[in-house]
This record gives structure tokens, sequence and C-alpha cells, in this order.
């Protein structure tokens, strides 16, 4: 009686559950259109438009450093392959490594100064700003870099 029991209840769970899932997979949903032209102020425009130039060049930064940082990691490979004594792998890793953390370090003081600057910016003008940190892959390695997301007004 309780073998019965059981698999009756696990049938009814397993049932409930296929049947239920249907109703959660929605997918025609249409999104909430806000309108905000009528809400943005001049100023406030500006000051978008400001973060999203801020938030371009902090991606052209990102893609120079990432671009400076593939091509000295081929050639750190390459430089890897030709040698075969293991104290110059360990100069070239050494050399390679802190040229790498080097270039990182640059480029995020350089995206956190673009960064507050902004913030600063659009705090006077009654914009409220979120940092959004982002994992960017440079080489070997990655690093999380900071652009803006302007959320409201």
């Amino acid at each position: 009686m309780f073998k019965k029991g059981l698999i009756v209840a696990i049938l009814s769970v397993l049932m409930a559950m296929g049947m239920g899932m249907n109703v959660l997979a929605e997918l025609n949903v249409p999104p909430v259109e806000y309108d905000t032209s009528k809400e943005m102020t001049p100023e406030i425009a500006a000051i978008i438009e400001s973060i999203e130039k801020a938030n371009v060049k902090i991606y052209t930064e990102i893609y120079k450093v990432q671009g400076e940082t593939n091509s000295l990691y081929k050639k750190y490979l390459e430089d890897l392959e030709a040698t075969q004594d293991e104290t110059q792998k360990a100069m070239l890793w050494k050399k390679y490594d802190e040229k790498i953390n080097e270039m990182i370090k640059s480029l995020d003081a350089k995206t956190q100064s673009i960064t507050k600057k902004e913030v600063e910016k659009a705090k006077s003008a009654g914009v409220t700003v979120e940092v959004v940190w982002i994992t960017v892959q440079f080489a070997d390695r990655e690093a999380n870099i900071d652009p803006m997301v302007g959320v409201g007004w």
C-alpha cells in the first residue's frame, strides 16, 4: 500500500511540474515601455550623453590595452619557445608579468579617473549613476574594469 501511494505522489509531482513549466515559460511578453521624453530635461540628457561618451572612452581604452596585452603575450610565448634555459624562462615570465600588470593597473587608474569625474558631474545634475564592474580578459588573465550606467534622475 505504501509503495503505491509513494508512486502516485511522485507521479503527481512530476505531472504538476511538467504542466506548470509551460505556464512559466511565456515568451511573448511585451517589454515595458517608458516615455522618458516628457521627464528628461536638456541638462539630464546632456549628462546621460556625457556618461555614454565616457563609457565609449573606457571601452576604447579597454580594447587598446587588450590588443597590446595579446601581442605582448604572443611575443612572450615565442620567446619562451626559443629558449631552453630555466632561468631565462623565469626572467621572461617576470618581465612579462610585470609589464602586463602595469598595463592593467594603468588602465584601471585611467578608467577610475574617468568614472569618478563623470559620477561627480552626474551627481551635481541630479542623475543617479551606478558603477558596474565588468570582467575583462587581458591575454592570459582577467581584471575588473568599471564603466557606468545612468539608473535614474
